[in-house]
């Protein structure tokens, strides 16, 4: 009978590798061709990572109000934290993809077309929420304990800060900017742009190499301003350590390791990854996790964590037998305008308040709960629909002509 199971369980492996090399096969041949590039599951993925930042501001919004928060609820502390995390590892998987691919195609890597193709897809949402959130919307809404105005605290650094594309600086530095604040993250992706078409170009098969080592540094870093911080304090330290908390690129390197995997690893290599088991130890742990500590791998519990996303990143966009399925109803399309839900929530989520507490009010708690994230979910997601037709969209049609991987629909 032992026998029997063990034959069993060996064939069963034999063709799961079979499998991952028939999907491997397919995704290199696929990058050698010409057709657009287009990896499942993933667009709905992105939108989990807007939804858990939305669930974070919305409890951190009516705990600068003055109202009964969830924050202290390790699941609500966590949306924030992790959600940002998601959306680091995402972009390092797509986005090292994508240049290994462009590679393969072209022989090299246009850094030129990189870094358009990013400033059409980042720049004209960004800079028109600067601009609404430095000197247009200060004389008709605001945050309480927040301040941004001619006359205030640095306006004038700050702006330079965030027009320079390091909100990330002025994050930890200075007084938060209403409506803005949450650029800190677009910032830090920037920055990782800046320089990984240069890495990716020089040798995509030493790539895990560097990524490791940008891994390795980061905490190091982080861990020595922690140190530092703890020990002789005052605002420089105190900014550094917060800085190196924020400065996420670690969670970009584990989701280009992952891409990495996609790209060269062998039929076994994914035969592992892709295991059913391990697809629901990662899915259980993640959600464990999230739900019941925010600090469960103590003071790596942003790389563990990242490294987990990867893992279900990768089996979503390459296994066929993958577990997370998110290619139905409205997750693609609200995945698609996941960057106007990131950006725009902040004031959805403010308007919406104010409208509640001046026109409804609604006594009973349950009701006012329900009817806080009901409209701000609702004004989130309409600003960001309206601004990806009319704002994003045209640009994102000019990336045509700087991409030698167009993005399949």
């Amino acid at each position: 009978m032992v026998n029997k199971l063990r034959d069993a369980d060996h064939a069963w492996n034999e063709n799961y590798c079979a499998d991952s090399f028939s999907v491997l096969s397919a995704l290199v041949a696929s990058s050698r061709g010409r057709s657009p590039i287009y990896l499942p599951n993933l667009n709905g993925i992105r939108f989990i990572a807007a939804a858990m930042v939305f669930l974070d501001h919305v409890e951190w919004t009516k705990q600068m109000g003055g109202q009964p928060s969830y924050n202290s609820s390790a699941f609500m502390s966590n949306n924030g934290a992790l959600g940002v995390s998601l959306f680091f590892v995402l972009s390092g998987f797509l986005i090292t993809y994508l240049l290994i691919v462009e590679k393969g195609r072209a022989g090299v890597i246009s850094v030129r077309d990189f870094y358009v193709r990013r400033m059409l897809r980042i720049w004209p949402l960004y800079f028109l929420t600067v601009l609404l959130a430095f000197f247009i919307l200060p004389w008709f809404i605001s945050i309480p304990g927040w301040d941004v105005s001619f006359t205030g605290p640095n306006f004038w650094v700050r702006l330079l800060l965030f027009v320079g594309m390091v909100p990330n600086l002025a994050y930890v530095c200075y007084p938060l900017v209403p409506f803005a604040a949450q650029l800190w993250t677009v910032g830090v992706e920037e920055q990782f742009y800046l320089v990984w078409p240069f890495v990716c170009r020089s040798s995509t098969r030493r790539l895990p190499v560097v990524m490791l080592a940008i891994l390795l540094a980061a905490v190091t870093a982080r861990t020595l301003c922690y140190q530092a911080n703890a020990h002789w304090g005052g605002p420089f330290w105190q900014a550094a350590a917060n800085f190196a908390w924020c400065f996420r690129v670690q969670c970009m390197a584990i989701g280009g390791l992952a891409a990495w995997l996609v790209h060269y690893g062998n039929a076994r290599v994914l035969g592992v990854l892709f295991d059913r088991r391990l697809q629901v130890a990662m899915l259980v742990l993640a959600v464990g996790v999230h739900l019941f500590s925010a600090n469960f791998f103590g003071s790596l519990q942003i790389e563990v964590m990242s490294v987990i996303f990867a893992l279900i990143i990768l089996d979503a966009a390459a296994n066929p037998a993958t577990l997370v399925r998110l290619e139905y109803g409205p997750l693609p399309y609200l995945g698609r305008i996941s960057y106007g839900i990131y950006v725009y929530q902040i004031l959805a989520i403010r308007v919406s308040f104010l409208v509640i507490d001046r026109w409804v009010g609604f006594a009973n708690p349950v009701h006012r709960f329900g009817s806080m994230y009901v409209v701000s979910a609702l004004l989130t997601v309409g600003l960001a629909a309206v601004s990806y037709h009319f704002l994003e969209r045209p640009f994102l049609r000019l990336k045509a002509g700087f991409s030698v991987v167009p993005s399949a629909p």
